[in-house]
C-alpha cells in the first residue's frame, strides 16, 4: 500500500509514486506497477519522494 506524504515546502499531501524494490533493488521511480519486473516482489516506497504540486523532494511520510 502507497503512504501519504507531506511536502514541507508548499504543504500539499500526497500518495507516493516513487517505488523500489526492497529485495533486488530495481528502481520503479514514477511507476504504477506494484510488483517488480525483475523478481515479482511487490514494491515498496522509495525514501525519495516529489511533491506533483512543487515539485520539492522534501517530503515526510505522515500516514
Amino acid at each position: 500500500m502507497r503512504g501519504t506524504y507531506r511536502c514541507s515546502s508548499c504543504g500539499a499531501q500526497f500518495k507516493a509514486t516513487r517505488r523500489q524494490c526492497g529485495v533486488c533493488g530495481t528502481s520503479g521511480v514514477e511507476t504504477t506497477r506494484d510488483t517488480c519486473r525483475g523478481c515479482g516482489t511487490t514494491f515498496e516506497d522509495s525514501s525519495s519522494q516529489r511533491c506533483p504540486r512543487c515539485g520539492s523532494d522534501d517530503a515526510e511520510r505522515v500516514a
